[in-house]
Order: structure tokens, then C-alpha cells, then sequence
């Protein structure tokens, strides 16, 4: 019995994720922040450095990176990897466009 004190938080800082934005390509980053509002919330730092955005767990559009199972670990600052393809392909930053980020991909 008893509560901790301490929360235990289901994912680490520095957690490696990758997000998928409305272009259809899932952007490498990670998990720089968390808190706990009546939920677990995260804040992500997507690999440019720039870009954030908050989440709870489970979110369909991120997936945790865990090192050694199947599919791509991205540590390359510059990779996504394509949702519909598989494909890895590069890019160059991010820039905002109508609300939401976008890829431009080279």
C-alpha cells in the first residue's frame, strides 16, 4: 500500500519517438519534457530542434522508438521516414504553413 511519491513516469526524458505530420512522413524527435495533469503529458522536441509539440500516450500519430525492435531507428538529423512507403528520405527543416508543419523534403 502507500502512495509514492514520486511518480513513475512511463517514458524517460531523451526518449527517442517519431511523429507523423499530415504530409504523411513520420519526423524523428524526442521527449524533452513531462508532466503530470490528471495524465501523463510530454512534451516533444521534433530533431530540428524547433519544432514542439504535447502529447499523452497512446497517440496513433507517434510511435516510441525502442532500440533493437523491428523498424528504423532514426538517429540521423536529417531523415524521415516516408508512412506510406517505408522509404527513408531526406529533409531540410521544417517550415509552418497554415497552421501545421510541414516537410520540405529534398
Amino acid at each position: 500500500g502507500g502512495v509514492p511519491a514520486v511518480r513513475e513516469f512511463e517514458y524517460e526524458i531523451g526518449q527517442r519517438v517519431r511523429v507523423l505530420y499530415d504530409d504523411g512522413v513520420w519526423y524523428p524527435g524526442s521527449v524533452t519534457d513531462r508532466r503530470y495533469e490528471e495524465q501523463e503529458l510530454y512534451t516533444i522536441t521534433l530533431d530540428d530542434g524547433e519544432t514542439k509539440l504535447e502529447s499523452s500516450f497512446p497517440d496513433p500519430d507517434i510511435e516510441v522508438i525502442h532500440e533493437g525492435e523491428g523498424g528504423p531507428v532514426l538517429s540521423s538529423q536529417h531523415a524521415v521516414i516516408d508512412a506510406l512507403t517505408g522509404e527513408e528520405r531526406t529533409y531540410i527543416g521544417v517550415r509552418r504553413r497554415e497552421g501545421y508543419w510541414v516537410a520540405e523534403i529534398k
